[in-house]
């Protein structure tokens, strides 16, 4: 019987949200399955990192990100050697892992599912990664969409052939948010920005809001700037104003302890960001741009607050949360709730496995 699941990605670093969730729900799988689940990444990834203590096993194969026939050619070669291995499922984590992972489930004889993190027609993808999407994303039965957002986001697109939703999770933290300290005192109110490694995450949008506050707002920037706004990041620095710290690039779980607000700024489609749910988990409440799934992380005037992206009532909404330790308080608590009834890890490896279940036919949620 093909009973086996085998992960395919092809992300090596940096890695951000998605590679973490795929960490998440590989070392959330209950044990009695982890045996019958293979995980094939690059070597040089931080998946191999993030995963090394996870019961799954794992795989390091020559992928590249953009190298279509590079990793066409390492699908022949994973192939020959996965053919002992019982692979029914073969399941593309992101869309540039599509076309290896329909021409290995073919050369197996598997079925191939994949999750799509991003729009269809998304800024960041070539010309030729959309005319691949849109050819590949009907062979994926199903294609699981991160958010409500994102599959409106494929049937408007014409991407309606076999969807399905699964949200992203996350694990609890070790610590508990009550623990969370400030790091200056009550002076001045913490904004955590996460958003430097991508223009479409709003810098430009956040920069005249820096320059127009004062000592009342601490602004923490992180992440290493993209090309395209490293000269504004450093027209920023020069200034050299008090009240900004530059973090680079952080790969910490506890990074949210240094923070009382978040600020999630997009301007392009978002489709279920990642940071939004780290920030309910640690009970922070969040501005955010109401692009893409946002609203299904922040409820408007309950967790946080919504905008729409590049209005300047962003920054009427930091200000109100700056002035006001009780309402921050109310929302952060509202957050770590929401978090707790439906952004846990539990939900997340459920539907994986259930959806697995189904295509395989073999009973593995009630094993796991």
């Amino acid at each position: 019987m093909k009973d086996h699941v085998v992960v395919l990605s092809v992300t090596h670093e940096p890695a951000f949200g998605a590679e973490r969730v795929l960490a998440t729900l590989l070392q959330g799988l209950p044990d009695e399955f982890s045996t019958q689940c293979l995980l094939l990444r690059p070597d040089a990834s931080a998946l191999a990192r993030w995963t090394a203590a996870a019961s799954i096993r794992s795989k390091s194969w020559g992928a590249r990100r953009e190298a279509i026939w590079y990793n066409l050619l390492a699908s022949f070669r994973a192939a020959r050697e996965l053919r002992a291995e019982r692979v029914g499922i073969v399941h593309a984590w992101g869309v540039r892992a599509f076309e290896p992972s329909v021409l290995l489930a073919g050369l197996l004889g598997a079925r191939v599912t994949g999750t799509l993190h991003d729009h269809p027609r998304a800024t960041f993808l070539s010309s030729s990664r959309q005319l691949l999407l849109r050819a590949l994303a009907p062979r994926l039965r199903p294609l699981v969409c991160v958010s409500q957002a994102l599959a409106a986001a494929c049937r408007d697109t014409g991407l309606d052939s076999d969807l399905m939703v699964i949200r992203n999770g996350l694990p609890e933290l070790s610590s508990t948010v009550s623990q969370r300290e400030p790091l200056r005192g009550a002076s001045s109110v913490r904004v955590g920005f996460f958003g430097l490694y991508a223009r479409w995450k709003g810098f430009e949008t956040v920069r005249p809001w820096i320059e127009q506050t004062g000592p009342e707002i601490e602004w923490h920037l992180y992440g290493d700037a993209a090309p395209e706004i490293r000269a504004s990041c450093a027209q920023l620095q020069a200034k050299r104003l008090p009240n900004i710290v530059f973090h680079g690039w952080v790969d910490d779980a506890g990074t949210m302890d240094g923070i009382d607000v978040l600020l999630h700024a997009s301007i392009d489609f978002d489709p279920y960001p990642t940071v939004l749910l780290e920030a309910a988990r640690a009970g922070i409440p969040a501005v955010a741009s109401n692009v893409g799934g946002a609203s299904e992380i922040v409820v408007d005037g309950v967790t946080g607050f919504l905008f729409k992206a590049g209005d300047p009532a962003g920054l009427v909404h930091l200000r109100r949360l700056a002035s006001n330790s009780a309402l921050r308080t109310t929302m952060g608590a509202a957050a770590r709730r929401r978090f707790e009834m439906e952004f846990g890890v539990r939900q997340m490896v459920e539907s994986h496995l259930n959806l697995w279940q189904l295509r395989l036919g073999s009973g593995l949620s009630e094993r796991g």
